[in-house]
């Protein structure tokens, strides 16, 4: 059994797809983007008449679907610092900006510091 994560060829949305021996037999979503993440993916519910239908449906365009490629991460921290009202009004301001929480605005910047210390 395989789990992945692909792509709709027209929506661009993302979907949880089931393999069993080079077959979709299962898939689930369309999922937000806060749903995709490695750990979620044996979890769904693959077994629902919806899921079964859906794989079918996935199974007939198969080969126009794109393998959803997530963003490595190896260690996780919850760091709480403390940030002026106008500091935490502008990323609010800069997350809303790229479509993105806080939250993910966050992570994004945390791995772009790391990419670059990284190269350094």
């Amino acid at each position: 059994m395989d789990y992945q994560y692909w792509d709709h060829p027209t929506s661009g949305e993302t979907y949880a797809i089931r393999i069993s021996d080079g077959k979709v037999t299962g898939c689930v979503g369309p999922l937000a983007h806060h749903e995709i993440t490695a750990a979620n993916l044996p979890d769904y519910d693959y077994f629902s008449q919806e899921s079964q239908d859906d794989a079918a449906w996935v199974a007939e365009s198969q080969d126009a679907w794109t393998l959803h490629e997530l963003e490595p991460v190896s260690r996780r921290y919850n760091i709480q610092i403390r940030v002026s009202k106008h500091e935490r009004d502008t990323i609010r301001e800069l997350a809303a900006g790229k479509g993105l929480t806080v939250s993910e605005y966050m992570r994004m910047m945390s791995i772009d510091a790391q990419h670059k210390e990284a190269r350094a």
